[in-house]
């Protein structure tokens, strides 16, 4: 190889270098940041909670309730063990302090697309026209698109409101569970957005 091309060689190589550099140190923030939508809090007939996390969702909720952001709390989830995952989440509210009658249970859902359409059924039983839905932060931006496609206007008050995920945006691909939760996420978006008809 001659020196003009091993000078092309080292160029190349460097060039390459730089840009895995620059992907590695903005790229795979971007990753976990995408997945996560900041919304101002509003004011809504009810805080809808989703099923999932470690209790992080209804310590949250229960802020917002406390914080006179929503009259009610709705808990959203399906069968686990001998009851429903809704009903535990409620017990662990009512321990937090908030009302027994102050909170509503949805026992069914499963995904994050029941979530959203059995929680429709109630609040349009209810009378309901606004909400702040309240999951983990990695999960915002998912949950907010597949509710904003099954929720009909004039329900257009819909908030999401991130509760905390432990997740180091900067740092997430060092740790095997925070990576394990961006990429499965990612992934449940891609399927989502490939397989599931958006309204």
């Amino acid at each position: 190889m001659n020196l003009q091309n091993r000078w092309r060689w080292t160029i190349f190589l460097a060039g390459c270098v730089m840009i895995g550099l620059f992907v590695f140190r903005f790229g795979l923030p971007f990753l976990a940041d995408f997945l996560e939508i900041d919304m101002p809090v509003q004011s809504a007939d009810v805080a809808i909670v989703l099923g999932g996390g470690g209790g992080e969702r209804v310590r949250a909720a229960v802020d917002l309730y406390k914080q006179g952001h929503a009259p009610y709390l709705m808990m959203s989830g399906g069968p686990r063990f001998h009851h429903s995952e809704a009903h535990y989440m409620k017990e662990y509210a009512v321990h937090l302090g908030v009302p027994r009658e102050h909170i509503l249970l949805e026992t069914l859902a499963n995904s994050t697309h029941t979530n959203a359409e059995l929680t429709l059924d109630i609040m349009e039983n209810l009378n309901m026209t606004s909400a702040l839905v309240v999951t983990s932060g990695f999960h915002t931006r998912r949950a907010y698109t597949l509710f904003r496609s099954i929720w009909p206007y004039p329900l257009n008050q819909l908030t999401v409101v991130a509760a905390d995920d432990g997740i180091n945006h900067n740092q997430w691909w060092y740790h095997y569970e925070m990576a394990q939760t961006v990429l499965i996420e990612w992934g449940k978006l891609i399927v989502m957005v490939l397989v599931q008809p958006l309204k």
